[in-house]
């Protein structure tokens, strides 16, 4: 009879055991998978932060429809790995650089139009565009600053900002904390539940 009961409690710690060691698993598998995401929220963010450097830094001297198509190439996946918060952040600084670029190289040139002043059989024409250009160099000029500190604004936190709740590898509260909160959500869903299906 001994014997009988030995082997059940043999029994019964081995199941506990396997029981332990699924959850590890589990566990392991999760904190993977966790890093895993991490890891291409990461890169993607990296690519944003580097397409604001490199916009802050060209002011239109390099291929933008290159650069472009490389960032958005880069920050595809964003739409399934973040929210459309930061979706559409990407998609903003996609078109801030972009849009940098077209003016910048209006401005650039509007001011090499304006450095020499050509006469010829056509004089009045040419008047017209070099007074033409004359007058887009200062809204232009303002329009690139707009864009710069938008740009800037974006570089010194308003990505990081919007990025940082889907770069979160650990929780704040310890698993204890987070479970009492669960169930307290738990219990006033089915309260409210169970009042709505007995206040009808």
């Amino acid at each position: 009879m001994p014997d009988s009961q030995a082997r059940e409690w043999i029994a019964a710690v081995a199941v506990l055991v396997a029981i332990g060691i699924a959850f590890v698993q589990a566990y392991i598998q999760r904190q993977k998978q966790k890093q895993d995401l991490f890891d291409k929220r990461f890169k993607i963010y990296e690519e944003a932060i580097a397409y604001l450097v490199l916009k802050l830094h060209d002011l239109g001297k390099c291929n933008m429809q290159t650069h472009l198509d490389q960032y958005r190439k880069n920050t595809d996946s964003a739409e399934w790995l973040f929210g459309s918060d930061v979706f559409e952040h990407i998609k903003e600084i996609g078109g801030t650089g972009l849009e940098l670029h077209r003016v910048q190289g209006e401005l650039e040139h509007c001011i090499a139009s304006t450095s020499v002043r050509v006469t010829g059989s056509q004089q009045d024409d040419m008047d017209r565009r070099f007074n033409d250009c004359l007058d887009r160099i200062g809204p232009l000029n303002h329009e690139v600053h707009e864009l710069l500190l938008k740009a800037i604004r974006f570089f010194e936190g308003e990505t990081k900002r919007i990025f940082t709740p889907y770069l979160k590898l650990h929780h704040n509260l310890p698993w204890h904390v987070r479970l009492e909160q669960w169930m307290g959500e738990v219990s006033d869903r089915s309260d409210k539940a169970m009042k709505a299906r007995y206040k009808a």
